[in-house]
């Protein structure tokens, strides 16, 4: 699309998901339950818990 990978923001829910977006440059949230947020965290995302939390994170 053009745009630099830098600039953009993906949500992800899984580790390969997450594992992608950081090898891609992107910043990564990762949208999880508590139990699965270590995993998350540990392969480089910003989680959080709600949708409702997002807005403010973008």
């Amino acid at each position: 699309m053009g745009v630099n990978a830098q600039l953009c923001t993906v949500v992800e829910d899984s580790i390969l998901g997450v594992r992608a977006g950081i090898a891609a440059g992107m910043k990564v949230l990762g949208y999880s339950s508590q139990s699965e947020a270590i995993q998350l965290e540990e392969c480089g995302a910003r989680v959080f818990y709600s949708m409702y939390q997002l807005p403010d994170l973008l």
